[in-house]
């Protein structure tokens, strides 16, 4: 799957399940995403994904967090 020159790899379930929730908010429901996980993985890639399935949408709002630990010892 490309989506605006980014490749997803081995996102089959995390996109149909994007596009699931994409649907019910078409259908006149609300949704919210969160994408958490490790840096690397492709949140950011899959968030593309998301916006260019929604391009007849406009979002209420959006906001991330980094965070950064410190390992004790």
């Amino acid at each position: 799957m490309t989506v605006k020159g980014t490749v997803l790899f081995d996102r089959v379930q995390e996109s149909a399940e994007l596009d699931r929730g994409l649907g019910a908010i078409r259908d006149g429901l609300s949704s919210v995403l969160v994408l958490r996980g490790e840096a690397g993985i492709g949140k950011s890639a899959l968030l593309d994904y998301a916006a260019s399935q929604a391009s007849d949408m406009q979002p209420a709002g959006s906001g991330g967090i980094g965070r950064s630990y410190r390992r004790a010892g």
